[in-house]
């Protein structure tokens, strides 16, 4: 996946159930809180793909990127769900009092981990995901006839933009049309990225 698919992919999934709690009317968390949540899991979508100097995120940090990619391969160790296993055993042991410790924390590895699952999405799947439990054996999330290859029309045309519409209307249902980006507001923000898609 592209990095765009990645972050809408993960806020996707993320905010599903606290835009239903929200619906219900259950949610009890700040503004702030929820935009440090959204900002962590965006980072977290990203950062496997620090083994990968062409990504975005290995263009920031080149240096760290070209070492990684050259001990372990892109989709390699940073690609295996036992690396966000053990940030969340880490995180649960040294469980921060503070509502935005909570949310960083849990949304970096909430995106991690749908970083993971989003590449298992791909045609190519992820070697060695379940390392070491089982070695040498691919996992994807489909049958591979049902997967797509990175930065395809598929990926481009199809999931990238149904991710993003699905985020915004979870974002929608989240904070209404009062949240504000800049000088526009949500409403404004959302009809200029559908005129884009469509």
């Amino acid at each position: 996946m592209i990095h765009k698919t990645h972050v809408s992919f993960a806020l996707c999934v993320c905010l599903a159930p606290v835009a239903a709690l929200s619906y219900f009317g259950s949610l009890n968390l700040s503004q702030e809180t929820l935009m440090q949540f959204i900002a962590a899991i965006s980072i977290g979508a990203l950062f496997p793909d620090i083994d990968e100097p062409q990504s975005k995120i290995g263009q920031k940090f080149t240096a760290v990127s070209n070492l990684i990619k050259t001990l372990f391969g892109h989709r390699g160790v940073t690609h295996f769900f036992i690396v966000p296993a053990i940030l969340a055993v880490l995180f649960l042991i040294f469980l921060p009092a503070n509502s935005t410790y909570i949310a960083l924390g849990s949304g970096f590895i909430l995106g991690y981990t749908l970083h993971i699952v989003g590449d298992a999405f791909t045609k190519s799947g992820i070697q060695n995901a379940f390392w070491p439990f089982f070695k040498n054996k691919a996992f994807g999330m489909l049958p591979k006839e049902f997967r797509f290859y990175t930065n395809s029309t598929v990926e481009l045309k199809l999931v990238l933009p149904l991710t993003m519409i699905l985020c915004g209307i979870e974002v929608y249902q989240i904070f209404g049309s009062d949240l504000k980006i800049g000088n526009q507001n949500l409403e404004q923000i959302l009809n200029q990225i559908l005129k884009a898609l469509l």
